[in-house]
């Protein structure tokens, strides 16, 4: 099977793609190895009998990129399932060495170290920074034990925020049983069911697993490295290859979150062979509906939490009682400076909308006669603010790059009354740096040839870059 529906001129030539895997395989030899270390077994030997996934990984990184260079860096002992993290973390350390001499565009970890829901350290946390600090694209795969686990995640050496996490679709564009995502943590997906290898005799091989998804993106780097060196006079930033896979990515469906118990991790690493793999996901915005305790949110100090405001529409429902319960307040954050519609509706009272700032100032008085809907819109900087129910300006002073927003029963109107209300915060026209990686409705899957056309007709979203030296 087809790993992309690239078929054009570029083909990874003048890139190098670093494999740390089993080594070398006898049965599935990969074209055009410029080098090869055996980190298990400290030799120049790099060649594994009794293990092909490191043949099979590379032969699908050049399946997507004919005319990339292979570097095999074994950290497996020969005939061994496990690998110890100090040889990886020697492995990366030698590509960081190395990164120049050698082109290397992308390093690929098709191995796999339990399942996280957060970004998890390990041995090569450091190396990974400093790869993604020279512009190395290092994939890794998510993971193919979702089965095994009681909720969502990914394998932990996926986990960084400096590399790709890399998921597995079936042909039909939906993420396979076994691949691990995550929501958070997962970057793109790419096929990772039944795809066809050939071996050295020419028989071809039906392969499965997260482990052939993720050299599929590295094999895309390649590409799309050498059409913007072609195209631009430069590489592409690590930010940047992920914004234009995601955004010229096709929609991955037929998922549901699990968001249950954290399992524990094991303590060794092994080859990802039995592959699975799942796509970033970014809900859909849609309007969220958040019910507060009652009577809990009475000041900004004891605020309800409502996390990070991203684009789209989210919904509060409350009520408040003059003399017992007449403030809620709650706290959202903004990760980009943007423009926040704020709209009070459904009130069955006379209320008041305020927003305060960081140091209690009054920023906006939200008012109307009447049991009438307040709308207004604010441009506000990046940084954590609070919605709140409040009528009483210049309380709780002191909080630092925050904004309160109050719904303020009128104080002189139908005194002792319950007003219900919705609250409702829109977040648009969000203003960050370009470009950034984007947030793609959904989990997206690699298109490859989406991106170099993208990439051909949209070359000035890129000419900011220092353009390399002959």
């Amino acid at each position: 099977m087809e790993l992309d529906n690239y078929t054009g001129k570029y083909t990874g030539a003048g890139q190098t793609i670093v494999v740390i895997d089993q080594g070398i395989s006898t049965s599935y030899t990969n074209s055009n190895v410029v080098y090869s270390y055996d980190f298990a077994d400290n030799d120049n030997d790099a060649i594994n009998s009794g293990g092909n996934h490191g043949g099979q990984v590379a032969n699908v990184a050049q399946n997507v990129a004919s005319g990339v260079k292979i570097i095999h860096l074994k950290v497996f002992s020969d005939g061994s399932s496990g690998a110890y993290n100090s040889d990886i973390e020697k492995a990366l350390q030698w590509v960081v060495a190395n990164t120049d001499a050698y082109s290397i565009t992308a390093v690929n970890l098709s191995l796999g170290l339990g399942n996280v829901q957060t970004p998890t350290t390990w041995l090569g946390s450091d190396e990974y920074q400093v790869l993604d600090d020279k512009g190395v694209i290092v994939t890794v795969a998510s993971g193919n034990s979702k089965a095994s686990y009681s909720c969502d995640g990914v394998n932990l050496l996926a986990s960084s925020e400096s590399v790709i996490s890399v998921s597995a679709t079936n042909a039909d564009g939906e993420f396979t049983s076994f691949s691990q995502q995550h929501k958070d943590l997962t970057d793109v997906a790419a096929l990772g069911e039944n795809i066809n290898v050939i071996d050295n005799n020419g028989i071809a091989h039906s392969i499965s697993g997260t482990s052939f998804s993720a050299p599929t993106i590295a094999g895309s780097a390649a590409v799309l490295q050498e059409a913007a060196i072609d195209l631009l006079g430069h590489k592409l930033t690590d930010e940047e290859f992920l914004d234009l896979i995601q955004k010229t990515g096709d929609k991955v469906g037929g998922y549901t979150i699990n968001e249950g118990a954290t399992t524990a991790t094991t303590d060794t690493t092994t080859t990802d062979t039995t592959l699975f793999n799942k796509d970033t996901l970014v809900q859909t915005p849609e309007p969220e509906t958040h019910v507060p305790t009652p009577d809990s949110d009475g000041t900004i100090a004891t605020a309800n939490k409502l996390g990070t405001l991203s684009n789209g529409a989210k919904l509060l429902q409350d009520s408040v009682t003059k003399g017992t319960d007449d403030k809620d307040f709650f706290q959202f954050e903004l990760s980009a400076n943007g423009k926040v519609d704020f709209l009070l509706s459904n009130l069955s009272s006379d209320v008041d909308l305020n927003l305060y700032d960081s140091s209690g100032k009054l920023l906006h008085n939200g008012w109307e006669w009447g049991s009438v809907d307040i709308g207004y819109q604010k441009t506000l900087d990046a940084g954590t603010y609070y919605v709140g129910v409040d009528y009483y300006d210049g309380y709780n002073k002191g909080f630092t790059s925050t904004y309160y927003v109050g719904v303020d029963y009128y104080d002189g109107y139908n005194k002792g009354f319950t007003s219900t209300y919705d609250l409702t915060l829109t977040l648009s026209d969000v203003v960050s740096p370009n470009p950034t990686p984007s947030s793609p409705v959904g989990y997206t899957k690699i298109n490859l040839a989406n991106a170099v056309t993208y990439l051909e007709t949209h070359q000035n979203e890129y000419n900011d870059q220092i353009v390399l030296e002959a």
